[in-house]
């Protein structure tokens, strides 16, 4: 164009950079430059966790988590989470609802069958918003990586001995190739443990104090299992993909214990009873999960899941007792159960801008329980129900963030239509329909090293079909359970703050229950020495849960020290008075953590349960020390 006296300048790392005249048509070479610096090797520790939005979450991939082998025992090591007897719960939130990948988890099996170090990170929600059910407490987001091309087979076993031994078995095959997963696993456990409980009763009538005392003793438990599962996920393109999956499990529960009970009558020993339940459950699952994710446009996102589920399990359960003052008795008590579930679950995204965010959703599911209770002699009815329910639900949510401060509000609506039908004896059907609105409200902020929040979140909890059905479960000859069919739902109310800076981390959560769901104990009469366990709703209680967390990394050491404290406020009545349930609950663990060379993790922990109240039941300390 005319130009004159032009130069380029080249530059490219790697090579020595360039001057030249600009002319037309020109071929520049670059020369390779021999001063490149030597090898440049950047070291730190990743931040194992974190605060965003309010919610906890977990880094696994680069820290210390993902030395771990087993990812219950991984999940478990997230601010506030416990794991017993196989069973994962928030201290706050109680039981989570699990999610991998944003598809709604049925079984734990499904959590058990995930490799630690495919898992980029964890969520923990303990507020959840308007696309979550009313019912639940908490909600673990689990997120994976999209795993590598090829071929992959994966063989686990362990092996663990406490009183018994266990073991689990598994393999575990994948193949990823362009735009289709295929994977699979079959799996084996056996667990076994014995255990030990010592459970003190005292029952107070007019002129008597019933005071019984039982030593539970496990000499054989066993939970064996037999999972299976074969799934697909299909990317249509880069913004579309489905998927299927089918699960089946295959359990056998077989327990013996003892049961001793002595009973005392106003301090007057009444009679010694030799107790014994042998229990030999049998059940299979079947679980079918379909879905599709996709961008329908930039801004606007689309995913649908479906799950269609069956289970019948099998429960039979021999009591023998024998004492001088009231003979030899034998009962066999035999249950059959058939469940069914459909559900379909549609959500929408829109993006209005990077700042703004709707979300709109709607659920619907069916579900069908058949229950046949067969006594050996009749010492109850023997019964046959049915309960069926049809969920429908939707909600509206808003999400804003920008500059560190975020807000999310919602709200969802839910309406239940509940039959319990008795198949023996119609007029102990029971219908029932509930029809409630559910808002929340976060308030969140970060700025440097400070992340805080604050919430609101209303609840409900339904009563299950255990608690509603009126049938009659033995225990022994002084004690036997019921359900409550006059049961109404239980409404709570609650406010969380969370607080994290550096390595502290804080929540502290005031509940309001109206219409508490808990357990209630009664006797048939004034003057009776047999009692019925049962449940009640109780006008109303309250509840304060705190959690403390110090975690910090020294070179290859990481200690983590967790502070929980929880503390009840219910009044119930004992003896005609009044009486005020709110010892607290305190917790602590001690957590310690080696990262050895070549791969090796040393982990030693203490853990304590103070001791506490809730309910009807007084919980005596406990005290755990592990390493591994």
């Amino acid at each position: 164009n005319g130009t004159k006296n032009a130069f380029l300048k080249i530059s490219f790392i790697g090579y020595e950079t360039e001057i030249v005249s600009a002319t037309s048509a020109q071929a520049i070479v670059l020369k390779n430059d021999s001063k490149l610096l030597g090898e440049v090797v950047v070291q730190g520790h990743r931040k194992a966790f974190q605060m965003q939005n309010g919610n906890m979450v977990a880094n696994i991939s680069g820290t210390i988590l993902a030395k771990e082998v087993n990812v219950m025992e991984m999940l478990r090591k997230i601010p506030g989470m416990t794991l017993k007897d196989g069973q994962l719960s928030s201290f706050i939130g109680g039981t989570p609802i699990i999610y991998i990948n944003g598809k709604k988890v049925k079984s734990m099996s499904e959590v058990q069958q995930l490799e630690v170090k495919n898992i980029k990170s964890v969520e923990l929600n303990t507020n959840p918003g308007a696309e979550y059910d009313a019912s639940t407490g908490a909600v673990l987001l689990i997120t994976t990586y999209k795993r590598l091309e090829g071929l992959s087979v994966q063989v686990e076993n362990t092996v663990r001995k406490n009183q018994s031994w266990s073991h689990a078995n598994s393999v575990k095959v994948n193949y990823n190739h362009d735009k289709i997963n295929v994977f699979g696993q079959v799996g084996y456990s056996d667990w076994r443990r014995n255990t030990a409980q010592d459970l003190t009763t005292k029952v107070f009538t007019p002129d008597t104090t019933w005071f019984s005392k039982t030593h539970i003793n496990d000499s054989h438990n066993s939970f064996a299992t037999l999972s299976y599962s074969l799934g697909v996920d299909y990317a249509l393109s880069d913004k579309h993909s489905i998927g299927l999956k089918y699960d089946g499990e295959n359990d056998k529960y077989n327990m013996t214990n003892s049961q001793p009970v002595t009973l005392w009558a106003n301090d007057e020993l009444i009679t010694d009873l030799n107790g014994k339940s042998i229990k030999n459950d049998k059940g299979n699952r079947h679980y079918i999960n379909a879905y599709y994710q996709g961008n329908i446009t930039d801004r606007l996102q689309m995913e649908v899941f479906s799950d269609y589920l069956i289970k019948h399990s099998n429960d039979n359960q021999l009591v023998s007792e024998s004492s001088a003052e009231y003979g030899n008795h034998e009962t066999n008590i035999n249950t059959v159960s058939d469940n069914s579930l459909f559900a379909i679950n549609p959500k929408f995204k829109y993006m209005l801008n990077k700042q703004n965010r709707f979300s709109v959703g709607a659920e619907y599911s069916t579900s069908n329980v058949q229950t046949t209770l067969k006594y050996v002699p009749n010492i109850f009815d023997n019964t046959r129900s049915e309960n069926s329910e049809n969920r429908w639900a939707g909600y509206l949510s808003y999400n804003f963030n920008s500059n560190g401060f975020g807000l999310n509000a919602g709200l969802r609506y839910e309406w239940v239509n509940s039959r319990y039908d008795d198949l023996d004896n119609p007029e102990n059907n029971i219908h029932r329909t509930y029809s409630d609105w559910f808002p929340n409200i976060q308030v969140s902020y970060q700025k440097g090293l400070w992340s805080q929040s604050l919430s609101y979140r209303s609840g409900i909890t339904r009563p299950s079909y255990n608690s509603l059905n009126g049938n009659t479960f033995y225990v022994n000859q002084f004690m036997y359970q019921e359900g409550n069919p006059q049961l109404v739902p239980e409404i709570s109310h609650n406010i969380q703050y969370n607080l994290m800076f550096r390595f502290i981390y804080f929540s502290l959560r005031y509940s309001h229950y109206k219409n508490l769901i808990n357990n209630d104990f009664v006797t048939l009469s004034p003057t009776s020495n047999v009692v019925k366990s049962t449940y009640k709703n109780f006008d109303k209680a309250e509840l304060i849960q705190a959690v403390l967390n110090l975690r910090h990394t020294f070179g290859f050491y990481t200690p983590s020290l967790t502070l929980a404290y929880m503390q009840n406020y219910m009044t119930v009545t004992v003896n005609n008075e009044l009486k005020q349930i709110n010892k607290p609950f305190g917790y602590i663990n001690f957590n310690n953590d080696f990262d050895l060379t070549n791969g090796f993790l040393f982990n030693v922990e203490y853990t304590y349960t103070g001791r506490g109240t809730t309910s009807f039941f007084y919980f005596d300390p406990t005290h755990v020390f592990n390493a591994r």
